[in-house]
């Protein structure tokens, strides 16, 4: 089950407007929807717990704590005594600092696993021009776990977050990214919404000039790469991967092997070769 999304009482634990998901599933709402239309359609509106853990012999164990579900009584996680829960209607609130409460600007929410992680996917205005009338849209992506020590995280993305393959696509390095760790007050929550009012837009602002030519020289070599011309490669993602790696250590290690070895060049051909990866699994 590639999507991963919970599946309570009969019932996918998912909304979303516009574009319908690949797997089909959940709930679809007509406009953009509200934060607590999130919570209560997407069926995230539930809270978790610390609880104490013991041995099958009843000895207590010391500092670790099971994080259950207080509906299903589902133990997602085990943590120390210093992880202190966010509930999903306090992170949501970020984003309610952000837009103002009650503003109807998001697009997908939903719970993955049996609600070891929930997400909420946030359309920013307007769109991205890629290359010619190639758009992308721009979207804000908060996700809260509670089955590990991970962070809250909040994300600008050009992914359209819809299940797990492309929530993972989506938290891929660590740029344009806000992380406020499950330690001390849910206050924490301010920081994190006056740091996203800081950076909102920088990362689109940065990528669309340099990248644009990027992308160009890529799509070019898309179809007219080496290797191309042979039955059955051109079009593929084979051949999109294929682009990125000859760009990299034919066009860009001219004079040192160093771009094809580590730093940038290496980066890119893992982050294709990963993105291919995902694409071919979100479709299975």
């Amino acid at each position: 089950m590639a999507h991963n999304i919970e599946n309570k009482n009969g019932k996918s634990s998912i909304v979303w407007t516009g574009e319908t998901p690949w797997h089909n599933l959940g709930q679809k709402l007509t406009s953009p929807f509200t934060a607590q239309q999130a919570l209560a359609e997407g069926g995230l509106d539930f809270t978790v717990e610390k609880v104490g853990l013991q041995t099958v012999d009843g000895m207590p164990l010391a500092d670790k704590f099971g994080l259950r579900r207080t509906d299903t009584k589902k133990v997602l996680g085990v943590v120390t005594g210093f992880y202190q829960p966010l509930q999903n209607r306090e992170a949501f609130g970020f984003f309610d600092e952000l837009f103002g409460k009650g503003k109807a600007r998001y697009e997908v929410a939903g719970v993955l696993g049996e609600g070891e992680k929930v997400w909420l996917l946030a359309k920013m205005t307007g769109d991205m021009k890629i290359v010619g009338d190639d758009t992308l849209g721009k979207y804000l992506l908060l996700t809260n776990g509670h089955d590990t020590n991970e962070p809250v995280r909040a994300k600008f993305t050009p992914i359209r977050v819809v299940c797990q393959n492309t929530l993972n696509a989506a938290l891929r390095g660590t740029e344009s990214e806000i992380r406020v760790q499950h330690i001390g007050k849910v206050a924490a929550k301010l920081e994190i919404a006056a740091n996203l009012l800081k950076s909102a837009g920088i990362y689109f602002d940065e990528i669309s000039a340099p990248a644009q030519r990027t992308v160009s020289r890529i799509e070019e070599l898309h179809e007219t790469g080496r290797g191309h011309d042979l039955k059955g490669v051109r079009g593929t993602l084979w051949a999109a991967y294929n682009a990125v790696t000859e760009l990299v250590d034919h066009e860009r290690a001219t004079e040192s092997v160093a771009p094809m070895l580590g730093g940038r060049g290496l980066e890119l051909k893992q982050r294709a070769f990963t993105v291919a990866q995902d694409m071919i699994l979100a479709g299975n």
